[in-house]
């Protein structure tokens, strides 16, 4: 009877040790596994918000060149004849004008975008 008991305990024991490894590194791969998930994740955060702020600043770019051209044209239309000069400067300068304005306006704003990704760095840690 006292065999059957020293037996046990000595099976459990190499059972625990053998297994003790394995368990150890199922979680060890397991907090691996969810790290790369979360770095996954907040790749694809950041890889958002710069689609997001180079297309808001192609945006506000394609705005200043449309609006500095339209306003260049609007000045060569009201200075090309001596009875144009005495003329204020047409609509299409004010439209050019308005639009520099805001593409400039749009272009400072794609950068909203990358301090959301530090703010979104902040909150996760």
């Amino acid at each position: 009877m006292r065999l059957l008991p020293i037996f046990l305990v000595k099976t459990f024991s190499v059972l625990f040790l053998c297994s003790s490894p394995a368990a150890a590194q199922q979680t060890e791969l397991d907090s691996l596994k969810e790290k790369i998930l979360k770095m996954d994740v907040a790749i694809n955060a950041l890889h958002h918000n710069m689609v997001n702020a180079h297309k808001q600043f192609r945006t506000g770019t394609a705005l200043i060149i449309s609006g500095t051209v339209l306003s260049v044209v609007g000045f060569l239309m009201t200075k090309d004849t001596p009875e144009n000069a005495a003329k204020s400067p047409g609509a299409f300068v004010y439209i050019g004008g308005g639009m520099t304005l805001a593409g400039g306006i749009i272009q400072l704003d794609s950068h909203k975008w990358f301090g959301r990704g530090g703010r979104m760095k902040k909150k996760r840690e």
